[in-house]
């Protein structure tokens, strides 16, 4: 007989591979063209909204509701200033369905980590990039210009998607904050 622990566990396991394969297979679409389909987005975010209002009512609606918008609100003024795709802000709007409002903002700031990690070995791996960069910065600190930055490369660009797939993954499986936080 199974107690009750295993019944919420295996009830749990269809909903948490459903958001598992949402996240794999953004991470693989940003890893392989920088860029997440609608197709994977959408439906992510729906499931989400679905998933919580049949767990907990109007309070899982309205908790997967916040989470979305506070996910697609947290990524807007990047998206404005096309520091990044639209495919980013949906997922994070879709990541916030399923998690709610308080784990999205850590998921955020593990996106944010996570992409400076792969920003600087971009940097070491790219020196032209580099001596760009350093020049970008230079001319913005003391000369407050800010240079218009031509489209790289695939291979020099970050992605955000995949390191946001791999945050909420990390989040769902319990770490809230960071360590120490």
């Amino acid at each position: 007989m199974m107690g009750l622990d295993q019944v919420v566990a295996r009830r749990a396991l269809g909903p948490a591979l459903l958001f598992s394969v949402g996240l794999l297979a953004a991470a693989l679409f940003d890893l392989r063209a920088r860029r997440i389909p609608n197709f994977i987005s959408f439906p992510l975010l729906c499931s989400g909204a679905i998933y919580n209002s049949l767990l907990a009512g109007w309070a899982g609606a309205s908790s997967a509701l916040l989470g979305a918008l506070l996910g697609l609100g947290l990524l807007f003024l990047p998206f404005a200033a096309r520091l990044i795709g639209g495919g980013d802000v949906k997922l994070l709007g879709a990541v916030g369905a399923w998690l709610g409002a308080g784990p999205v903002l850590a998921v955020a700031l593990w996106t944010a980590a996570l992409c400076g990690l792969l920003v600087a070995l971009l940097l070491l791996r790219h020196p032209a990039l580099r001596r760009q960069v350093v020049t970008n910065l230079k001319n913005m600190l003391l000369f407050q210009k800010i240079t218009e930055v031509e489209a790289r490369p695939r291979s020099q660009t970050v992605p955000i998607g995949a390191a946001m797939a791999a945050a909420g993954l990390w989040v769902a499986l319990g770490a809230r904050t960071f360590p120490g936080g």
